[in-house]
């Protein structure tokens, strides 16, 4: 009997699995996007712009492929975020450029300072 109960939720949790994934390409698809795509649980006290500022995108492009998450996202939520190879390579591009610039900041201040900055 417990073998039975637990193919019937092993189905069953497949079958869920299955159908979640083809509703989101068919979200996707009533849209018109087609590119490729990444997931994002929302964290704890993230909105769509802190979101979009970590992927190098628009708010919009997240609201474009998450339309109710213009009524507001919640934890745990899962959104849809569009990723693009080179987009996420300048993303990259753009946030070492970022730290370099960061670092040659704390320098200069060093030897204006005569202080050593750690950041850990």
């Amino acid at each position: 009997m417990k073998k039975i109960i637990f193919i019937v939720l092993a189905v069953l949790a497949f079958g869920c699995s299955a159908f979640a994934q083809d509703e989101e390409v068919q979200e996707k698809a009533d849209i018109g996007y087609t590119g490729p795509t990444v997931n994002h649980t929302v964290a704890l006290g993230e909105t769509v712009v802190m979101i979009s500022k970590k992927y190098f995108i628009k708010p919009q492009d997240i609201y474009d492929l998450n339309p109710t998450a213009i009524d507001g996202i919640a934890y745990q939520t899962v959104l849809i975020i569009p990723s693009d190879k080179k987009m996420l390579k300048d993303a990259s591009e753009r946030a070492r450029k970022a730290n370099a610039k960061k670092e040659r900041e704390e320098r200069m201040l060093e030897e204006r300072q005569g202080v050593t900055i750690n950041v850990e």
